[in-house]
């Protein structure tokens, strides 16, 4: 099978002057994308490489005529809705593709909304305001500390292992102003949750269910209580995975997953993250459906477990969205 993929390199991000440093890390490294492509090829796919949403754009007719499916990995380079650029292409080229629709995309870009939709749902997230520079709610209706980030970024993009979680609403306004016009996006204030970082990768085929619950852990130790992922530390050597502590409710945790996907229409794979507490259970931090699927994943981790290849790992998924399409 002919696979077209879809992505964009951390070298090919357009800086701006006054751009954060950490833009682009969300964006494929040269060796992320080389090890990819390697475990694609393993796979046993001859893999096509598109590149960006314009790079499509520019030659549709030729990559449909090149490619049999693409893997949209995708996620544009500025703007809350930079996500459906791609797939909205592909739709209306009649191109099938792995992974999520635009709308599915778009909204689980944007935090707020997607905590409101999982919330509906059943599925607890800690409390939090949106500060858009005319918000309607104060900060202040907040229980403290709090954590700011941007609306709309992932691989931690705006959070500082030192600023990002404050303990007033003073410093909470201050910090949510600055982060509006930096990012050029609204900012999610939301309280902190002292517990254990948790990834749920999930497949839909065709209905969700849960690959394994996962801790997240820096130089060896678990994310947890104070301490959180920052931007500096999500690509890092010392970020890692292990078994969850006992008093992470697996069952429950698999299940609020489910429910989340479910309820954002996430389409082929995706993962949910939790903040879990010893005393008061699982939180809902936010959903992607771009999670990361490198041999440094919790997808992988989970992956090798069950004695795949990374290889075949890949394989699996785009598996899932083969026998959806074909």
């Amino acid at each position: 099978m002919r696979l077209g993929l879809m992505l964009e390199r951390k070298e090919e991000f357009p800086f701006e002057p006054g751009d954060s440093v950490d833009l682009n890390s969300e964006l494929f490294s040269a060796f992320e994308e080389d090890e990819l492509l390697s475990g694609l090829r393993d796979a046993g796919y001859e893999v096509v490489r598109i590149g960006n949403a314009r790079r499509l754009l520019n030659r549709v007719g030729y990559w449909r005529n090149r490619c049999d499916l693409v893997f949209n990995l995708s996620v544009g380079y500025r703007g809350i809705e930079r996500k459906l650029l791609a797939p909205s292409i592909l739709e209306v080229a009649g191109i099938p593709y792995v992974g999520s629709t635009p709308y599915a995309l778009t909204l689980t870009r944007h935090k707020y909304h997607t905590k409101l939709l999982v919330a509906s749902a059943g599925v607890p997230t800690p409390r939090s305001v949106l500060v858009t520079g005319d918000q309607a709610e104060s900060v202040e209706s907040l229980e403290y500390p709090v954590i700011i980030k941007p609306v709309a970024e992932s691989s931690s993009i705006g959070i500082d292992p030192v600023r990002s979680v404050v303990q007033t609403p003073k410093e909470a306004q201050e910090l949510a102003e600055h982060m509006l016009h930096h990012y050029r996006q609204p900012a999610l204030v939301e309280t902190f949750v002292h517990g254990v970082e948790i990834e749920v990768p999930i497949l839909i085929d065709p209905e969700p269910y849960a690959l394994g619950v996962v801790a997240i852990s820096l130089g060896g130790t678990l994310v947890n209580g104070g301490t959180f992922l920052s931007s500096s530390s999500v690509y890092d050597d010392n970020y890692g995975f292990a078994e969850p502590p006992s008093f992470v409710d697996r069952e429950l945790i698999a299940k609020l997953a489910v429910q989340g996907s479910k309820i954002l229409g996430m389409r082929d794979y995706g993962r949910l993250d939790f903040r879990v507490t010893e005393d008061m259970g699982p939180y809902f931090i936010e959903a992607s459906t771009h999670p990361h699927i490198q041999t440094h994943s919790s997808f992988f981790w989970l992956a090798h477990q069950r004695g795949l290849a990374y290889s075949e790992m890949l394989d699996e998924i785009i598996s899932v969205a083969r026998r959806r399409i074909f």
